[in-house]
């Protein structure tokens, strides 16, 4: 665990609500999700538990980022809200995505330009994102149409609702598959946390991203989630690659 997610974990989740912190290190991530969720149903009488938060071991978010995202939850009407994190290169991508609920595909992920672009909101839900990506300006603005798109979060800092009846059906899961391309052979993977989104969205969970809490995504760099770097657009958005 990176100590930046150490100190955000055991000193500075909230000054405003009490945490009860649960650190789980399985090698196998979705089995490692899982049991995480599973210990906050298995306590949600006993400790009347609202709210389930997910803080990856390289994630080093700002002070007091529980209240943060709570606040902004409960602001919006969200049932699981998600920090934006940018993935650890240099292209300034991230990996909350816009997909089709009928497919395992994201269309395209959101990029660190567009999401700190004046006319995209701090928090938004599917079509919130969609209608401001349409608006903005040049390389910037993404015009597809979809038939039934869903915003795809991340868990990397998250919360999620644990006291609603959905709460029992949705879990973590992994999907990998390989398939040829122009002649070329490739892996592909729909990860964890856009599987769990899904299911959230299929029960009916009100989801939303947002940029009001400020990480850090801690690898080879530090991926600043608060500045504006890399890609106008997703370069993967017309193959509909995933990585």
């Amino acid at each position: 665990m990176d100590s930046g997610t150490a100190r955000a974990l055991y000193a500075a989740a909230s000054r405003e609500r009490p945490v009860i912190g649960i650190v789980n290190g399985k090698s196998l991530l979705s089995s490692n999700c899982n049991t995480l969720w599973c210990a906050a149903l298995n306590a949600r009488q006993e400790h009347g538990i609202k709210w389930f938060a997910m803080l990856h071991a390289d994630i080093d978010p700002e002070m007091w980022w529980l209240d943060t995202l709570i606040d902004e939850a409960e602001k919006v009407g969200a049932d699981m809200l998600s920090a934006v994190v940018p993935i650890k290169d240099e292209r300034g991508i991230t990996s909350t995505a816009i997909g089709e609920r009928s497919t395992n595909c994201a269309a395209f992920r959101l990029t660190q330009s567009q999401i700190h672009h004046e006319m995209f909101p701090q928090t938004f839900d599917t079509h919130m994102a969609l209608n401001a990506l349409s608006q903005l300006p040049g390389d910037l603005a993404i015009t597809d149409e979809f038939d039934d798109p869903l915003l795809l979060l991340n868990t990397g800092c998250m919360i999620c609702r644990v006291d609603k009846d959905w709460a029992e059906s949705v879990f973590f899961e992994n999907r990998d598959w390989i398939e040829r391309h122009n002649g070329v052979w490739r892996a592909n993977d729909f990860s964890e946390d856009w599987l769990f989104t899904k299911k959230v969205h299929q029960c009916g969970g009100r989801v939303f991203g947002t940029t009001a809490a400020r990480v850090v995504h801690k690898g080879v760099g530090l991926f600043d989630s608060s500045k504006v770097w890399g890609l106008a657009t997703d370069n993967a958005k017309q193959e509909r690659i995933l990585t």
